[in-house]
C-alpha cells in the first residue's frame, strides 16, 4: 500500500490548486487576492511561485 494520499500536496502551481480546490483559477485568484487562500511562495528551485 503507498502513501501517496497519505499528505497533503505541495507545491502546486496555481492551475493545479484551482483544480485540487474544485474552483476555476479565476476565483483562486479573487480568493487569494482577498486573503481567503494564501499567497504563492517563491521556491528557490521553481521557475514559478507554488502554492
Amino acid at each position: 500500500m503507498s502513501d501517496l494520499f497519505a499528505y497533503p500536496p505541495r507545491c502546486m502551481s496555481r492551475e493545479e490548486a484551482a483544480r485540487y480546490m474544485g474552483i476555476s483559477i479565476t476565483t483562486f485568484d479573487e480568493l487569494a487576492t482577498e486573503g481567503t487562500y494564501p499567497i504563492p511562495k517563491k521556491v528557490k528551485a521553481a521557475k514559478k511561485p507554488e502554492y
